[in-house]
């Protein structure tokens, strides 16, 4: 371990470097007395043996704790290299990722520490062997340890392609406060190969495309919960909020878990994911036998698509389809935008739908939208069950070329309002829309004008016949 004092601006700091768990061991003790903290950097692939004599013995509980204090952070930075959590076994009680009896080691991310980096697949061969991954990973609990991150602890991948932040072949739980992130496009934030990730309370993200926030891997009998008000977000093109992969075992996840598994948790969680072309998906399962459940209480998903499977009956039933016609698209003239929503066997939504024109949805969709103008129709449709909550977003991009104001028998010069008073070039039906969309009046033109004294100041759209025309009040 090597130590030296850098200056940045005249203010000191800190940089260390570590190659093994000794070293890393002593950096953080450093650090930690450090006015400003600073910054570790790996100079090979570490491995901590939770269960070994850098343990902190609580109970029956073995932990190395890796954490700091208030004004003095500390970052460590992994670079194309990671730490792995090992130890002895032990005997699990079956009820928490954070509890163990026998000696069965935990490695904990904690307060005031961020594990970031940039970890490569030619590095995972340096430890064990039997974790052979494809993706470039931070941090790995093995078979016999669990990793633990704790309020104000932070793991983070931001690799150029596949960066995976935690890749679990023990167990992990992320509590309320802590962050598990991937930035890497192609990445996943957490993924086990083995045994139970457990979000209680804590953030997971991915942002980049292809990204996944939480993946889980074919383990039998070992439960995956989000739960105590959780946070999982995915943003980016084909970006997936929790993907259940495999064909044979069963996977067991709960989204808003309460109860005894692990103590103490809360029921709760909150499922995000968004991409610029509506190709997102909250949930995805491509196991037949999986099972996804959703606890009363609390629970809030919203995607473009709310799951993409066949195995979880009771999620189907919360899949929406928003449909625009005419569809977005590059038209030269206005266009009327009409909506509709189906559930996932194609039959009329009962659930209203909400629009926006480069808003977010808020407005009752009552009638067709009138596009004059280039924009972006943003959609929602929210299925409720008890407090928990299913929203289908949607968004449709409309590049209107030309405006459609004027035609040979109606000059849009001719259509204004003086007033309160809308003149037009002669008699007929007209519908007023705000420029949110939303139909504020409806009458026919007697002689060439209508009152419009109900409106208020701004800027409305006046359709008449098949034309729009914009008028200001």
């Amino acid at each position: 371990m090597a130590a030296m004092m850098l200056l940045w601006g005249g203010s000191a700091k800190a940089q260390e470097t570590a190659g093994d768990e000794a070293g890393l061991i002593a950096a953080m003790n450093t650090l930690k007395a450090t006015p400003g903290g600073g910054t570790i950097t790996l100079t090979a692939s570490i491995s901590i043996n939770t269960t070994g004599s850098n343990a902190t013995t609580i109970g029956s509980i073995k932990k190395v704790i890796l954490s700091s204090v208030e004004g003095n952070p500390i970052t460590i930075d992994c670079s194309t290299f990671r730490i792995e959590a090992t130890g002895s076994s032990g005997t699990w009680d079956g009820n928490d990722a954070g509890t163990q009896t026998g000696g069965r080691g935990i490695l904990t991310i904690g307060e005031y520490v961020t594990v970031t980096g940039t970890g490569t697949t030619a590095t995972m061969g340096t430890l064990n062997a039997t974790d052979a991954t494809t993706h470039p990973v931070l941090v790995v609990p093995m078979n016999n340890t669990t990793l633990e991150v704790t309020s104000g602890g932070k793991i983070i991948n931001t690799a150029a392609t596949n960066g995976v932040a935690v890749s679990s072949r023990g167990r992990t739980i992320i509590r309320s406060g802590a962050l598990v992130r991937t930035e890497s496009p192609g990445g996943i934030a957490a993924e086990t190969t083995n045994y139970g990730i457990m979000v209680a309370g804590g953030t997971i993200e991915a942002v980049g495309d292809n990204v996944t926030a939480l993946q889980y891997g074919t383990q039998s009998g070992t439960p995956h919960l989000i739960c105590s008000g959780a946070q999982v977000s995915a943003i980016g093109k084909n970006a997936v909020g929790v993907n259940v992969t495999g064909t044979t075992t069963v996977n067991v996840i709960t989204i808003g878990a309460t109860g005894s598994v692990p103590p103490g948790t809360t029921a709760g969680a909150t499922i995000i994911t968004s991409s610029p072309d509506n190709s997102d998906i909250a949930i995805q399962s491509a196991n037949p036998n999986s099972s996804v459940g959703v606890n009363a209480g609390g629970v809030s998903i919203t995607a473009s698509k709310i799951y993409s499977g066949a195995a979880d009956a009771a999620l189907l039933g919360y899949v929406r389809n928003i449909a625009a016609d005419p569809d977005a698209g590059t038209y030269n003239s206005a266009q009327d935008v009409a909506l509709t929503a189906t559930d996932n066997g194609g039959a009329a939504a009962t659930e209203d739908i909400y629009y926006g024109i480069d808003v977010l949805p808020a407005t009752l969709y009552s009638a067709s939208i009138p596009m004059t103008d280039s924009g972006t129709l943003n959609t929602n449709v929210t299925v409720t069950e008890g407090t928990n909550t299913f929203t289908t977003t949607r968004s449709f991009a409309y590049d209107i070329t030309a405006t459609g104001i004027s035609t040979p028998s109606i000059d849009a010069a001719k259509v204004y309002i003086e007033g309160n008073v809308l003149y037009l070039p002669e008699s007929g039906a007209v519908q007023v829309y705000n420029i949110s969309g939303q139909l504020v009046l409806s009458a026919v033109a007697t002689g060439a004008t209508v009152d419009v004294s109900s409106l208020t100041k701004g800027v409305y759209v006046v359709k008449a016949g098949s034309i729009a025309f914009k008028v200001v009040k």
